[in-house]
């Protein structure tokens, strides 16, 4: 099982690493990898990430988020790594717009069953906070949320 988790990281992180050159690679952010790991014992030990953690961890690259998403694919951290993401959806429910804008931003990385349930959760966001999608999503690049144009479309967001 550790082979072929190890397998599926190496093939997705080298698949991105070779697609752009070192010019156009964005790194991963200075204790990024540190900052996943802190937000996983805090939920572990079933205590409540500060906001401002809780937002570092939304990942703003593609390296990045093949860090985020295998969290996910651990047997020890799956569970925190669920509660990560609830939060998240929490904290845009209840109108967080920075963590809505790092989270409408991880639209251009999101893959397989993850982009599934992402998708659904913007749907959600849209029934939620229609006006706060809006307002967000219109003060991002147009190219680093190409994929949500049609959510934005239903969202009469003009």
């Amino acid at each position: 099982m550790k082979y072929m988790i190890l397998f599926l990281f190496i093939a997705l992180f080298g698949d991105g690493l070779c697609q752009k050159s070192l010019s156009e690679r964005k790194p991963v952010r200075e204790r990024y990898r540190d900052s996943i790991t802190k937000v996983i014992e805090v939920i572990n030990r079933g205590k409540d990430p500060q906001v401002k953690l809780i937002e570092f961890c939304i990942p703003e690259t593609a390296e990045e988020s093949v860090l985020f998403y295998s969290v996910d694919q651990l047997k020890e951290s799956s569970n925190a790594f669920h509660i990560l993401g609830r939060k998240i959806r929490e904290l845009i429910s209840g109108g967080n717009q920075s963590i809505l804008r790092k989270y409408l931003i991880v639209s251009q990385f999101v893959d397989g069953y993850f982009a599934e349930a992402y998708f659904d959760h913007i749907e959600g966001i849209i029934e939620k906070q229609k006006e706060l999608f809006c307002k967000t999503i219109r003060a991002i690049p147009q190219e680093k949320t190409r994929r949500l144009s049609e959510y934005k479309a239903k969202a009469d967001c003009h």
